[in-house]
């Protein structure tokens, strides 16, 4: 019975050194996205969205510039109305005032200049510098402070402050 297991000790020993001594490198598989939606404890949701997608640099600044000739070139009130929101999460559209009124303001603005910066410290924030003529009156140059949202496979702006006008 010794022999038995003496044998099988041994047989299980060379087993277990001939797997270890093999020089193969396993790599561990690719997260999918099904994986993504297990998450741990500790792991917040912003974590969790930010593993989804990469940031995209100039569709974010794309999505800006688009916001702020939506909302500075118009012919009127509810032309800018509509053509802003899409660009704007549902906060900034009450923060903004983005409601259609039963009666139009009909006004001409123009974008005469539009600069957009994006922060060296948060990605997510833009500086934006415009400026514009209202019914071919030249507008003081107006700062915007913009910060954007990303969502499935755009961005949306999440807050527009006007520093300059507080």
């Amino acid at each position: 019975m010794k022999k038995i297991i003496l044998l099988s000790s041994l047989a299980l020993s060379v087993c277990l050194l001939s797997a270890c001594s093999q020089n193969k490198i396993v790599s561990p598989k690719s997260i999918s996205s099904s994986d993504t939606s297990k998450m741990s404890k500790g792991e917040s949701k912003s974590e969790k969205e930010d593993n989804k997608v990469d940031y995209d640099k100039k569709l974010a600044e794309k999505s800006v510039k688009s916001f702020m000739t939506a909302y500075f070139d118009y012919d009127s009130g509810n032309s800018r109305i509509s053509a802003t929101k899409p660009f704007c999460t549902l906060e900034v559209q009450k923060d903004l005032g983005l409601t259609e009124s039963k009666k139009d303001i009909v006004m001409d603005s123009n974008i005469t200049s539009l600069t957009v910066y994006q922060s060296t410290s948060d990605r997510t924030q833009y500086i934006g510098l415009v400026e514009t003529t209202i019914n071919n009156n030249q507008v003081t140059p107006q700062v915007v402070k913009i910060t954007v949202k990303q969502t499935e496979s755009f961005y949306l702006v999440s807050d527009v402050n006007f520093p300059v006008m507080k």
